[in-house]
């Protein structure tokens, strides 16, 4: 059986009276700055649904995919379930042929373009998909 919450707020300025599904303020200001963007269609509204036992995760789940993966871990997630730790957790599971790349930040911080460090997510991301669709080879 499955449990849901909502429709309830993708963010929340106020946590007390209007709670919402994501909490870390780098969530807020990066759906406000980015999603609130006229043309993106972002809505902010959210529905939660998970397991009554509590058993969903992200990495029980690893084990079964069997797609090309390309995983960024960003050193500083403030995201409970994107932590470093959760990250490398579902990688190991997996069990591809490739390690993780590091990201310099936290969760959103590598989206905010132009810079850095999304500068070399976009790389790392590219470099993936050239090889996985055969672009790359002679």
């Amino acid at each position: 059986m499955t449990e849901r919450r909502g429709p309830l707020p993708v963010l929340s300025a106020d946590q007390v009276s209007d709670p919402s599904a994501l909490t870390p303020l780098t969530a807020f200001r990066w759906f406000v700055e980015y999603g609130g963007r006229s043309g993106t269609g972002w809505e902010d509204r959210a529905v939660l649904a998970a397991p009554q036992d509590g058993t969903w995760q992200a990495v029980l789940w690893a084990e079964h995919v069997s797609a090309p993966t390309c995983f960024l871990v960003a050193r500083d997630d403030e995201m409970p379930g994107a932590a470093p730790t959760v990250a490398h957790e579902a990688f190991e599971a997996l069990g591809g042929p490739e390690a993780p790349h590091e990201i310099e930040g936290g969760h959103f911080g590598l989206l905010h373009r132009p810079g850095e460090n999304s500068d070399h997510a976009c790389a790392v991301q590219t470099r993936f998909l050239r090889r996985m669709l055969l672009v790359d080879r002679p």
